[in-house]
């Protein structure tokens, strides 16, 4: 009995990815909700292959947009890392939580502001707007603010400065004691430091370690951030 169990399983299993590849939104709705070995729901398997009409039937199917696979992501986590905007709107519209967390206590943001290459900015204007938790700390004791001005390029940190919500808590310290001044000082992004000095970040902070945003700067070498 359990062989035929798993024997079922793996058939749907194989009929859903065969058929979410092959594009057969029919297929697919007609198909009883299953998750595989996993833990991935036809939802997930839809938004990582790229099949947003398999996206959009499933969403009208009702099914669980804020499923959780193995490591505790949603739909929502890969559609981010996807680099899918056009999945990742469906989803939010569809009542998809942006602050799910997954088994490291990380959202779509955090993964999204260490993403630097490719990503499509409207993504993260997208998720700013559906109020995305920018200071969500994760286990590590990070958030996403922190990962952008660490990893990402200009871009980003200027679309996460440029949304007036966000500037009201911008001196917020992750685990190791640094605000954003210290990445962006450590990292030599020159605008950035002006801007945030504008902003009202403190100069003199001292992270774990003792050291300033200045300090970082003198340290990489980055002569006309010190002179900021």
């Amino acid at each position: 009995m359990e062989k035929r169990a798993c024997e079922f399983e793996g058939a749907i299993h194989s009929a859903y990815r065969a058929s979410i590849k092959g594009g057969v939104a029919e297929t697919i709705v007609q198909l009883p909700t299953h998750n595989d070995s996993e833990e991935f729901s036809p939802l997930h398997v839809a938004v990582i292959t790229g099949q947003l009409h398999i996206v959009q039937a499933l969403l009208e199917q009702n099914v669980n947009v804020n499923a959780s696979d193995s490591s505790g992501k949603t739909p929502l986590h890969w559609a981010a890392i996807k680099n899918n905007p056009n999945a990742l709107r469906a989803l939010l519209s569809n009542s998809a939580d942006p602050n799910v967390s997954d088994l490291n206590e990380m959202t779509v943001l955090h993964y999204l502001s260490m993403i630097n290459t490719d990503t499509d900015p409207e993504i993260i204007s997208t998720l700013l707007e559906s109020n995305a938790g920018v200071y969500t700390k994760d286990k590590y004791g990070n958030t996403p603010l922190h990962y952008a001005f660490h990893y990402s390029t200009q871009k980003f940190t200027h679309l996460f400065l440029d949304s007036k919500a966000l500037r009201n808590n911008l001196s917020i310290a992750d685990a190791s004691g640094s605000t954003i001044l210290h990445c962006a000082a450590y990292k030599g992004n020159e605008s950035i430091v002006i801007q945030l000095l504008e902003y009202g970040l403190d100069v003199n902070t001292s992270d774990t370690d003792g050291k300033t945003p200045l300090h970082w700067a003198s340290q990489k070498g980055h002569l006309k951030v010190v002179r900021c």
